[in-house]
């Protein structure tokens, strides 16, 4: 499968994205125009025993050469917490250390035992005191994703958060289009989703909940339930933050496809209501359909990073 074969011949970036299922891998050129050229999402889903991870990525740098390879990953959801928090009134290089003991109760593991790191929401996303969103992470995880990829002759950059991967895909949506509205992303898979309000480039809001939904090619989404999920997210961004609503609403995921989203479930929500897909100067890769890329976004949104000044 050389779904990589035109990668090699520019330096680019690379985004991995760590899931329960398999790694995602996107690619994505530096020459100038933003270009994805591939990306690849393999699957452990059926198999007798879950392939080594390392065995699978090391073979992947060594088939189509991308040792030093600059590498951002993003982390699965189930190795991180992000809490929304008030912000301790201390200087800005004593906050991280004052916020790890005021989420040391929030969270399940030993201070010694987590990284921690921090980022604000905008001023303009509270009414009252300063808030800034909190990530928690295992430090012994946190290793094993340093060890994965700099052992398979990758060059990491950064370790990133799913939310914060998919605000690179939000800030070319957005690119002059949303009159300074913000975008929703929306993705729902097997028993959940989650919903991300971005503007700018700022995560606003990030919010999770449970769904009946099996995630199956024939299986409907449950729209009465996902409308008012969204609703909810979308009352508190509005009445509790103070901002308008999105321009738009974009849902993606687990064979979440356009015929899946009746027309009244859209008039039912304020703005445009549409699937998640890649901008036209976006090129989808060699033998992936562009309806095969929503297990991607997390590494396509990884390859993106600082291709957008912020």
């Amino acid at each position: 499968m050389n779904w990589l074969g035109k990668f090699k011949r520019s330096r680019g970036v690379l985004g991995i994205e760590r899931q329960q299922e398999g790694l995602t891998l996107a690619a994505r050129d530096e020459l100038g125009t933003l270009r994805l050229l591939a990306a690849c999402s393999a699957s452990y889903e059926g198999a007798e025993e879950k392939p080594d991870e390392f065995s699978f990525l090391e073979d992947y740098v060594d088939r189509f050469s991308l040792q030093g390879q600059h590498c951002h990953l993003v982390l699965p959801a189930k190795q991180y917490q992000l809490l929304l928090v008030e912000a301790p009134e201390v200087p800005e290089e004593e906050m991280r250390e004052a916020l790890r003991w005021r989420v040391k109760d929030l969270i399940a593991q030993p201070l010694e035992d987590v990284c921690l790191d921090v980022f604000a929401l905008p001023e303009n996303g509270t009414r009252a005191k300063r808030m800034v969103y909190v990530v928690v992470s295992s430090k012994s995880y946190i290793q094993s994703c340093v060890d994965l990829v700099r052992q398979a002759g990758l060059n990491l950059k950064s370790i990133d958060i799913s939310e914060l991967a998919l605000r690179n895909i939000s800030l070319q949506k957005e690119e002059g289009k949303a009159g300074g509205r913000g975008l929703a992303f929306i993705k729902v898979h097997a028993g959940a989703g989650n919903v991300c309000l971005y503007q700018e480039g700022n995560l606003y809001l990030s919010r999770a909940f449970q769904v009946n939904y099996k995630g199956g090619l024939l299986d409907d989404l449950p729209l009465d339930a996902l409308g008012l999920e969204v609703q909810r997210s979308l009352d508190y961004y509005e009445r509790q933050m103070g901002q308008r609503p999105p321009a738009a609403l974009y849902f993606f995921g687990e064979n979440v496809s356009s015929d899946k989203l009746d027309e009244n479930f859209k008039r039912a929500l304020p703005g445009k209501v549409d699937v998640l897909e890649l901008d036209e100067n976006l090129e989808e890769g060699d033998n992936l359909p562009m309806d095969m890329l929503a297990p991607c976004m997390g590494a396509i949104g990884a390859s993106l990073r600082g291709s957008v000044s912020i």
